[in-house]
């Protein structure tokens, strides 16, 4: 399926991308580029090449530099151009189909039905009129003549070849006599130089010998002047300077270390330090705290004072509902009682009633002493709400006593949190004393550490050393010095005595014109005594091969020539002779399987369009009933299609009327709408063996009013739902887009230009 179509260069496109889905619509104006996204569509997908029309088209509109590239899910796969533009697509509203080209899916369409529109009863009519007539008698005799003159010519040829056989090989054996004889002249030639550079390498390597003993020799008076102004400047490096100077390198090694160890200590103290002032100012901050706390504690406590004092105490009368309640239903129950009983009981009862009502009522009101707590309350809630206003602790929950308490448990605390302080002041000014001492120490310690490597380092700035090593390797320089300048003097002294030199600059300047002389004579590269050796050897090893490859060149020089004469008399005339005969031979070969292919292929076209001619009659009708349910569908009336032949021009088409007409009778629209059920009936019958493909169509319902457009959608939804393959539409009708969306809904994608 195509995820995307890139496009990096293409006509109006510059760096565009386009995304596809089952079903993509292209909607713009005119001029808005659809016809350039058609284009490279067609491009990516088929990759027109060489002088075709499509190629050139694309050309000659956009250019060599175009570039579109198509991105897949799944695998790729691509169209043939002439399948695309005749088939696969409709380009700007042009539905006719030309179905005559030889093309893959037209051959997929011919398979499929019978036979490319050819009707086979026809065929195997003249079939069999080729193979009940005398033409097998005359292929037989033909045939029986050529295998007698093949048998005689093969005969010859056979001669001649044997004969041309023997000749090649002896003229093989010449070449190879005469390749190995010039073989070995070349062999010779090439000995005979590598003998020349050999013996000359020879001889420049024994003149690097005796140049390079000469400038040895005339370098020594020039090296003994270098170790003399040498060791004059290493005088100054002696055995007693080293050890002192290694005597100064372990003192400041050692006052380095104590500087250290008083430094580390120095830092600890620091951070004792340090953090001893800081417990001190928390030790500080914290008595303070507390010590206002204290205060506040006091102040609070004198003014709760007694809490009798601020209780005031009071008499009440009590009314208690329930008694008062008793009473009233006492008197209520008399009176009723007084009225509604006979006369001699109901004085009893308003009396009785009368009686239990006084004494409910007696005891309904009662006088008892209560606290009044109001004043005390108030200035109990004062001072919890001053404690947390200033110490931030809460009172929640506690009483009276709980709260003395509390204020009495803070006088403590300050108690304590003074004396804790007490103790940490002590304890930061014993840590200062301690850091005190330990910086006048370290002072000390780095003054004797830098004052030892200042004088190490005037020590070594006078003997010109940068340290102790090179010092040392300074007093090592020194004594090899003198080594060599004892050693220069003994070969100076041989040098002078034998070339008769008075002086050492003497000796220099005879040596070096002799030097010069040799110079010219010297080889480029100065090998080692193997490699001389190996040099010797294969020198003596060359001269003996190249004598034995002279002495064979001459004897093999006369064989050659005698030998080579005689081969081609031998050979004239043969190589004719043979050529003439093969070409005869292959043309009665070729003749006589060709009639034999013509007398099977009688018999097997036969056989094949007799089967053909029984099954055609159905397969065109098969074709003609899916053209026409497409076609059907178009219209929204039952349509039919009759082909006669595999030819649309000729198809006779059902109208409105019910009468048949060919398409170019039919009006546009109508007949727009049959070319396009053509197209989908064979596009699917021309299924790729992969089985993906897609359709494009460009303006293809121009000539279809709004209810045909709505069907035809219809049918290429249901398409896509059959084959899987991918539809894209271009098209300018705003109105295509709304009927595409509610006929596709999510397999749809719109891209607007």
């Amino acid at each position: 399926m195509i995820l995307r179509l890139v496009i990096d260069n293409f006509g109006k496109f510059r760096g565009r991308s386009f995304d596809f889905g089952p079903v993509t619509l292209f909607s713009g104006r005119n001029e808005a580029g659809k016809t350039s996204l058609f284009d490279a569509l067609f491009d990516a997908l088929c990759s027109p090449r060489g002088n075709n029309d499509p190629a050139r088209r694309l050309r000659a509109r956009y250019g060599q530099d175009r570039k579109a590239r198509l991105e897949f899910q799944g695998e790729e796969y691509a169209i043939p151009a002439p399948d695309f533009l005749n088939l696969f697509a409709i380009r700007a509203g042009d539905l006719s189909l030309e179905i005559g080209s030889n093309s893959e899916w037209m051959n997929r369409v011919k398979a499929n039905l019978f036979s490319g529109g050819i009707d086979p009863r026809e065929v195997v009519r003249a079939l069999e009129e080729d193979l009940t007539s005398t033409a097998r008698g005359r292929l037989a005799r033909e045939e029986r003549d050529l295998a007698a003159e093949l048998r005689d010519l093969r005969l010859r040829l056979d001669r001649d070849r044997a004969e041309r056989e023997a000749c090649l090989a002896e003229e093989r054996r010449v070449q190879d006599l005469d390749r190995r004889r010039r073989a070995d002249e070349e062999m010779s030639a090439a000995l005979a130089g590598e003998v020349a550079e050999l013996e000359k390498s020879l001889r420049g390597q024994r003149v690097i010998r005796e140049l390079r003993t000469l400038r040895e020799a005339a370098s020594r008076p020039g090296e003994r002047r270098r170790l003399e102004a040498d060791l004059v400047r290493l005088r100054r490096f002696t055995p007693d300077g080293l050890d002192s100077l290694r005597g100064t390198e372990e003192r400041i090694k050692r006052l380095g270390e104590e500087k250290e160890k008083i430094r580390a200590a120095l830092e600890a103290a620091e951070d004792g330090f340090r953090r001893h002032l800081e417990e001190k100012t928390r030790g500080e901050e914290e008595r303070d705290r507390l010590e206002r706390a204290r205060a506040l504690a006091e102040a609070l406590k004198a003014s709760l004072g007694d809490r009798e004092r601020l209780v005031e105490r009071k008499t009440v009368t009590v009314l208690r509902v329930p008694l008062l309640a008793a009473a009233l239903l006492f008197l209520g129950a008399g009176l009723a009682s007084f009225f509604l009983l006979p006369r001699e009981y109901a004085a009893g009862s308003l009396v009785a009633g009368v009686s239990l009502f006084a004494a409910a009522g007696a005891f309904a009101f009662h006088r008892e002493t209560r606290e009044d707590t109001r004043r005390f309350d108030g200035a109990l809630a004062q001072a919890a709400w001053r404690w947390e206003a200033e110490t931030g602790e809460s009172w929640k929950g506690l009483g009276y006593e709980a709260i003395l308490v509390a204020l009495d448990r803070a006088a403590e605390k300050a108690v304590s949190a003074a004396e804790k302080f007490r103790a940490l002041r002590d304890a930061a000014a014993a840590a200062e004393g301690r850091q005190a001492s330990l910086g006048a120490a370290f002072r000390k310690a780095d003054g004797e550490h830098q004052e030892t490597i200042r004088e190490a380092r005037s020590f070594l700035d006078g003997a010109g050393a940068a340290d102790l090593a090179e010092y040392a390797q300074g007093l090592v320089l020194r004594r090899q010095g003198e080594e060599r300048l004892a050693g220069v003097d003994r070969l100076l002294r041989e040098g002078r005595d034998k070339y008769g030199a008075s002086t050492d600059d003497e000796l220099e300047a005879l040596l070096m014109r002799r030097a010069e002389d040799l110079g010219r004579e010297a080889a480029d590269r100065e090998l080692s005594d193997g490699e001389v050796r190996a040099l010797e050897s294969r020198l003596r090893e060359r001269k003996t091969e190249l004598d034995g490859l002279q002495a064979t060149e001459r004897s093999a020089l006369g064989d050659v020539s005698l030998k080579l004469g005689a081969v081609r008399e031998r050979f004239r005339g043969l190589p004719e002779r043979i050529s003439q005969g093969e070409r005869e031979t292959a043309w009665m070969e070729l003749r006589l399987r060709e009639i034999g292919l013509e007398k099977k292929a009688i018999d097997i076209a036969r056989s094949i369009y007799s089967s053909l001619a029984e099954d055609g009659d159905v397969m065109l009708g098969e074709l003609s009933r899916e053209i026409s349910g497409f076609f059907s569908r178009f219209v929204a009336e039952e349509r039919t299609v009759g082909l006669g032949s595999f030819s649309l021009t000729v198809a006779k088409i059902q109208d409105g009327e019910g009468g048949r007409r060919e398409g170019e009778l039919l009006s546009s629209g109508t007949r727009d709408a049959f070319l396009l059920a053509a197209r989908l009936a064979l596009a699917r019958k021309s299924a790729p063996p992969d089985g993906r493909a897609l359709v494009v169509l460009d303006e293809p319902f121009m000539a279809l009013d709004r209810p045909r457009t709505s069907r035809a959608l219809e049918a290429l939804k249901d398409f896509h739902r059959e084959t899987g393959w991918q539809i894209v539409l271009f098209s300018k009708d705003e109105t295509l887009e709304k009927q595409a969306q509610e006929i596709f809904g999510g397999l749809l994608r719109v891209n607007r230009l």
